[in-house]
C-alpha cells in the first residue's frame, strides 16, 4: 500500500496573483496582531482570512464564514485545481541568523494517516488541546487541509537529493521573494513515472513530524469524525484518510534547527541566591551583563557543543550554566528518564530547573500563558526586562537527539525544536472531494 501519494491540489491562480507574497502567510500559530494587520492589508485574498478565523470574532460563526469564503474562492476562480495527480516540489532559500544562505528542498504530497501507535508517523513533542479543537472546527468547515504538516524522512543514500535537478526542469508554478528575503520556488510534477521514481526509496520510511503536531492529530480526529458519519459506507480510500505534508530529507543540507527560548510570565517568589545555590549542585556558571547578550549567546553555544548549557536571564544578568553530567544523575527529576530524553537541554530546563528547583509543575508548564516561547534571544531578553521576570536561553536541539527520542517512542517538551524557516500557508491546498 502506497503511503505517499500525489494529489490534485488547489492553488492560487498564477496569472491572477503574480505577487504571491501578497496572499501567502506564516502558519496560523505564529501570527501576532501586527503581522495579522499587515497580511490583511496585503490582499483581500490573503490566506489568513480562511486559515485564522478566530481573528474575526465579531463576524458570526467564524468557522462557517471561513468555509464559505474558501468555497467562494474556488467558485470564483481565485483558486484553481490541477487536473492531474501531482507532487509539488518546493525549494525555500533563506538566510540563517549568522548570514549564511541555504536552500531547503522537499515536496508536498498527501500522506496516509496512521495513529502514532502504528509507528509509521512519529511525533517528537507534546501538544496542547486548545489548538486541536480550533483546527478541527476549521477542517470541518472547509473540508480541506489549508496548511501542511512538515514531515522528515531518512535518505542516507541521497536517492531524493540526486533527482532534484532532473525533476525541477522547466518554469516553476511560483517563483517569488517573501519576507526576510526568502526565495520560494514551486514546481508541479505530474509524470507518473518520475513520481514513482522519486517516491520509490521512501514509501515505507517512517515520517518524523518536524512541525504541525496539532494539525496531524486534528487530521486523525477528523478521520474518525468522518468515518462515524459514513458508517458501513467507509472504504479507507476517501481523501480524508490522507493529510497534506511537506516532506524533506533529514540529510538535506538546507534543513536547520534553531532554539526556542522560554520566559516565565510571572517571576517565582524565590530568592535568586537560593536558586543559584540549588543550580550549583549540578554545575557552574559564568556571568554576563544583559548588555552583552551576544557574548553570552556565543559562550552558551560554545559550552553546549560538549556539555549541557542553559542561560538564565534575570535582573541585570545572564548566567550561563554549564552542567556536570554525573552530578545531573543525582537529580530525582532526571534520573528516572531514558537517556535519550535526559540528554536534551529542554528536558533539563523543564524537569530540573522549572519543576524541581522553581516549583513550576509539569501541568502548569502545559497551561497556556505560564511560559512564553520566543525564537529571538534579544526579544526574550527585552521581555525579561519589561516583565522583571526570568528567561531561559537555549541552544538548538540536535536532529540526531530528536531521532533518538522518537526511536524509543518518547516525546520531548513542547516547543523543543524550531525548524527554520516555517513553511508558508497558501502555496497549495488539499481538498477532500469525498
Amino acid at each position: 500500500m502506497t503511503k505517499l501519494r500525489p494529489f490534485r491540489g488547489w492553488h492560487y491562480h498564477p496569472q491572477k496573483f503574480p505577487q504571491m507574497n501578497d496572499v501567502v502567510a506564516p502558519p496560523y500559530d505564529v501570527i501576532d496582531e501586527a503581522k495579522l494587520k499587515s497580511l490583511l492589508a496585503s490582499s483581500p485574498y490573503n490566506v489568513v482570512r480562511t486559515d485564522l478565523p478566530t481573528a474575526f470574532p465579531d463576524e458570526g460563526d467564524v468557522y462557517e464564514k471561513a468555509g464559505k469564503l474558501f468555497q467562494a474562492w474556488q467558485d470564483e476562480g481565485i483558486l484553481e485545481q490541477d487536473t492531474e495527480e501531482t507532487l509539488y516540489l518546493y525549494f525555500q532559500t533563506y538566510h540563517l541568523p549568522d548570514g549564511e544562505q541555504v536552500t531547503r528542498r522537499g515536496f508536498f504530497a498527501r500522506r496516509r494517516l496512521e495513529s502514532f501507535a502504528e509507528g509509521g508517523v512519529k511525533p517528537h513533542e507534546k501538544t496542547f488541546e486548545g489548538p486541536k479543537a480550533d483546527r478541527l472546527n476549521l477542517m470541518k468547515a472547509t473540508s480541506a487541509n489549508l496548511s501542511p504538516i512538515f514531515g522528515l524522512f531518512s535518505d542516507p543514500e541521497n536517492s531524493i537529493g540526486s533527482q532534484w535537478e532532473s525533476v525541477t526542469q522547466g518554469t516553476p508554478l511560483y517563483d517569488f521573494s517573501g519576507e526576510d528575503h526568502q526565495e520560494h520556488r514551486l514546481w508541479r510534477l505530474s509524470d507518473p513515472k518520475k513520481i514513482a521514481d522519486l517516491l520509490e526509496g521512501i514509501q515505507n520510511q517512517p515520517i518524523l513530524i518536524a512541525d504541525g503536531h496539532h494539525r496531524y492529530e486534528t487530521a486523525l480526529n477528523y478521520r474518525e469524525f468522518r468515518k462515524a458519519q459514513l458508517g458501513a459506507e467507509y472504504t479507507g480510500e476517501e481523501d480524508f484518510n490522507f493529510v497534506m505534508m511537506f516532506c524533506c530529507s533529514l540529510q538535506d543540507p538546507g534543513l536547520k534547527v534553531l532554539p526556542t527560548h522560554r520566559v516565565l510570565a510571572e517571576r517565582p517568589n524565590m530568592d535568586p541566591d537560593l536558586i543559584r545555590d540549588l543550580l550549583g549542585k549540578y554545575g557552574e556558571s559564568k556571568n554576563f551583563p544583559l548588555s552583552e547578550t551576544k557574548q553570552a549567546m556565543a559562550y552558551l553555544e560554545a559550552e553546549g557543543k560538549a556539555d549541557h548549557a542553559i542561560a538564565w536571564a534575570h535582573d541585570q544578568n545572564i548566567e550561563v550554566w554549564t552542567f556536570d553530567r554525573e552530578k545531573l544523575l543525582t537529580s530525582e527529576s532526571l534520573n528516572h528518564l531514558h537517556f535519550a530524553v535526559r540528554d536534551l537541554d529542554v528536558t533539563l530546563l523543564h524537569h530540573l530547573i522549572l519543576e524541581e528547583i522553581l516549583g513550576v509543575s509539569q501541568g502548569a508548564q502545559r497551561e497556556y500563558g505560564t511560559l512564553k516561547y520566543i525564537k529571538d534571544a534579544g526579544e526574550a531578553i527585552a521581555l525579561v526586562k519589561e516583565k522583571q521576570t526570568y528567561g531561559f536561553l537555549l541552544n538548538a536541539t540536535k536532529i540526531e537527539q530528536m531521532e533518538a527520542v522518537t526511536e524509543i517512542g518518547a516525546t520531548m517538551p513542547q516547543k523543543s525544536t524550531f525548524f527554520y524557516p516555517k513553511i508558508p500557508t497558501g502555496l497549495v491546498f488539499y481538498g477532500f472531494s469525498n
